[in-house]
């Protein structure tokens, strides 16, 4: 049974920036996609230079999803 997915995650999504979420974020998609899943990312797209930033950027994030 295929099933449509949404991976919901406040932390950057970049590698690069040294998010663990995003390796097992993507991880998860890859692996539930090759079972024929449909999975959709759900993520903010801002760029962060300190983890203060970072911080009420994910609030605003997560405090705006319904």
């Amino acid at each position: 049974m295929t099933q449509s997915i949404a991976i919901l995650t406040s932390w950057p999504r970049s590698i690069a920036a040294g998010s663990g979420t995003a390796v097992f974020a993507g991880s998860l998609k890859r692996g539930l996609e090759s079972l024929g899943h449909e999975v959709n990312d759900v993520s903010p797209e801002f760029e962060w230079d300190d983890y203060q930033d970072l911080f009420r950027r994910r609030v605003d994030f997560n405090t705006g999803l319904d």
